[in-house]
């Protein structure tokens, strides 16, 4: 089974490929306009680069959120549009959800892969527009707050994280910081 996951919820579009228990890899661009025909051309690169074609992915898996409205609708489109046309399975996942699996180490198989300690805090930064961010914080042993928007000037994290996670978009908006 080979699957096939993207994010399209910052200006950095990133797609994935897995399958037979091993990531074909991964890759990136950014695009700030004509983010539908960006991931298209990084999905066909992708599979280009992995050997494959779109009628060796057996499912879709993509970030739901939080991000800019039209981001989200490029990736859901884009999603329905495939799931519509071959009848794969689409699931999804939230940033947070996404960020905690990384580095809390819950695999997708259930295997336990800890970068962190079950008491570790974490507060995660994922960029929304301009000086604006979502923030959310979690430890191991929770699911964390739900995300809310703030800015630079407002930000205030509620728990002392042991640990920070830049998000996808922060980063190129580094000297604003």
């Amino acid at each position: 089974m080979n699957l096939l996951a993207f994010d399209s919820t910052s200006p950095i579009l990133t797609v994935g490929i897995a399958g037979d228990g091993r990531a074909f890899g991964r890759w990136d661009t950014q695009s700030d306009r004509s983010r539908g025909g960006t991931l298209d051309q990084l999905i066909n690169r992708a599979l280009e680069e992995s050997g494959l074609c779109r009628r060796n992915i057996n499912a879709l898996a993509i970030v739901t959120g939080p991000g800019s409205l039209t981001a989200l609708r490029i990736g859901w489109a884009t999603a329905c549009g495939w799931a519509l046309t071959t009848g794969i399975p689409v699931t999804g996942w939230p940033v947070p959800a996404v960020q905690r699996r990384k580095w809390v180490g819950e695999s997708i198989a259930g295997r336990p892969d800890s970068r962190l300690t079950r008491s570790t805090n974490v507060t995660c930064l994922v960029h929304h527009r301009g000086a604006e961010f979502y923030v959310y914080d979690w430890n191991a042993m929770s699911t964390g707050r739900l995300p809310i928007v703030t800015t630079r000037d407002e930000f205030r994290p509620v728990v002392n994280p042991d640990a920070w996670v830049i998000g996808p978009g922060l980063l190129h908006n580094y000297d604003d910081w």
